[in-house]
């Protein structure tokens, strides 16, 4: 690999700044599920037991943030 391209890492300061963007407009719990998950890495027993809900509802809320950050974010992934 050769030296970082500014434009390279142009491209990846505009990516983190979309990604950043499209978690923050994620719905209120989902957006804290996702967080606890991702960023504090949390399991899904202690994500329900912060969150007063089931693991199961964990589940549901980290898979439909992870389907709108895919359809959000699909211009970056190509």
């Amino acid at each position: 690999t050769g030296p970082i391209r500014a434009d390279d890492e142009l491209e990846a300061r505009d990516l983190a700044a979309a990604f950043e963007d499209a978690v923050d407009r994620l719905p209120p719990r989902c957006r804290e599920a996702y967080t606890l998950y991702r960023e504090e890495g949390k399991s899904y027993a202690e994500i329900a037991d912060l969150m007063g809900t089931s693991e199961r509802t964990v589940e549901t809320q980290l898979a439909r943030a992870n389907r709108v950050l895919r359809r959000e974010l699909a211009e970056w992934v190509q």
